[in-house]
């Protein structure tokens, strides 16, 4: 073999980096998708702000990955449905003791 040629050693693979951002924009993606379904379930029931919560704890975890936008928004969604919900239990609370409606 000539002094020209040099054989290029393998590099070592550590993908752990990369699989760590692909699973943070993997919960980017999931907070977004329960941010939606947790504000249309908060104009349905106000059992949504379990969905909300979810939807803020993976965006937090999606603010570790490239899609930071896609998991603020996810968060902004997941407050908004529990303001949502939040009045929808006041609403709740309300017409029960004005005596409108039983639980």
């Amino acid at each position: 073999m000539p002094d020209d040629e040099k054989i290029a050693a393998p590099r070592s693979l550590d993908l752990s980096h990369e699989l760590h951002n692909m699973a943070a924009q993997g919960g980017a993606v999931g907070a977004v998708v329960l941010g939606i379904w947790a504000i249309v379930s908060s104009l349905i029931t106000y059992f949504a702000f379990v969905n909300a919560i979810l939807a803020i704890i993976l965006g937090v975890y999606g603010l570790q990955s490239r899609s930071r936008v896609l998991a603020g928004i996810g968060i902004a969604m997941g407050v908004i449905a529990i303001l949502l919900s939040m009045m929808e239990i006041s609403e709740s609370i309300g017409s029960y003791y004005a005596g409108e409606q039983e639980f």
